[in-house]
């Protein structure tokens, strides 16, 4: 039983961290970024830098 919740613990730890690259990105000094959501623009980021 010991062994299952360290496997469902560790798969939890992988997933999460797999959510939180896919969603920091970087914006370039010379450039911005669009955010969309359902093909809606939702924002546009003009500050350079770790986006979340």
């Amino acid at each position: 039983m010991n062994a299952n919740r360290l496997l469902a613990a560790i798969a939890g730890f992988i997933a999460l961290g797999f959510v939180l690259s896919s969603s920091i990105f970087v914006v370039d000094q010379r450039n911005f970024a669009v955010v969309f959501a359902f093909g809606q623009i939702v924002r546009v980021i003009e500050q350079p830098g770790l986006q979340l």
